[in-house]
């Protein structure tokens, strides 16, 4: 059994869980208003850094957790390099690309960041789950109509893995043996084709150049930018992500800890170089 703390920040809230095994301590919500986050207005989000992590350290303290106790932390993944789905360790190159905000500024990029940080304070070691930017594409959905400009990967994938997951259990096989379309509803909308433990066809929720969707909370025009292709929320309305369950980062963090047998056959990834 493992005590797994897990961190999910978003644009005004965080999402913060504690389990001991598969028994919830606490999950809870923290939520900041407009007068928290104001003297932040125009600054990399990693200027929050201080805020958000007295919070979670006065709830561990609050609840009596000593942060020796925790065996791993687990952040939500943030905008990072094209990456296949998987839990990855948080490594000196992570960070560094989630702080200068390399591929985008967004709230998530605090997830990474804020489990190194409480780890090492902690001893233990710190992990990201299915980021949102998990490319598995197959090569015809790449496919733009323009060769200059072709399709990236940006969607829910935490989410979708995890309700594809679920269907495959109620069907009684593993992600890897199913083939499913998921859809998740939120603040961001995508949809995405799953085909045997990747998630091979998929839309980009959200995004300033994003595919045409409804959302529930603005609409888009297409706007093709043919001399970047790296996806930047400063383009645009920025990118935003539904809030998600803090469980979800615990259940891939407890697969994947040293000694357990997932961690044996397949093991977490380093974050490349």
């Amino acid at each position: 059994m493992y005590n797994i703390l897990v961190i999910n920040p978003g644009s005004t809230s965080d999402d913060i869980g504690y389990y001991r095994g598969d028994k919830a301590v606490f999950e809870v919500t923290m939520r900041y208003s407009i007068n928290d986050l104001e003297p932040y207005e125009g600054q990399n989000v990693t200027a929050q850094l201080p805020l958000r992590r007295k919070l979670i350290l006065d709830y561990l303290l609050d609840h009596k957790i000593p942060l020796k106790e925790i065996d791993a932390v687990i952040g939500r993944g943030g905008l990072l390099h094209a990456l296949e789905g998987g839990v990855y360790a948080v490594n000196t190159k992570m960070i560094q690309d989630l702080t200068i905000g390399k591929y985008g500024n967004h709230a998530s990029n605090l997830g990474g960041i804020l489990a190194k940080d409480i780890a090492k304070y902690a001893g233990c070691p710190s992990f990201i789950a299915n980021p949102v930017i998990v490319d598995e594409l197959e090569p015809v959905a790449r496919l733009s109509g323009m060769p200059e400009n072709p399709r990236i990967s940006i969607f829910h994938a935490l989410s979708q893995k995890r309700v594809a997951r679920l269907i495959a259990e109620k069907r009684g096989k593993t992600y890897e043996e199913v083939n499913c379309i998921v859809c998740h509803g939120g603040g961001g909308v995508s949809v995405g084709a799953h085909r045997k433990g990747q998630g091979q066809r998929t839309d980009r929720p959200d995004c300033e150049d994003d595919e045409g969707y409804h959302q529930g909370k603005r609409l888009y025009i297409f706007q093709p930018d043919l001399s970047d292709h790296q996806h930047s929320p400063d383009r645009g309305g920025g990118f935003q992500q539904p809030d998600f369950s803090a469980r979800r980062h615990c259940e891939h963090a407890d697969r994947y800890l040293p000694g357990t047998s997932c961690q044996k056959s397949a093991g977490w990834t380093e974050y490349p170089s």
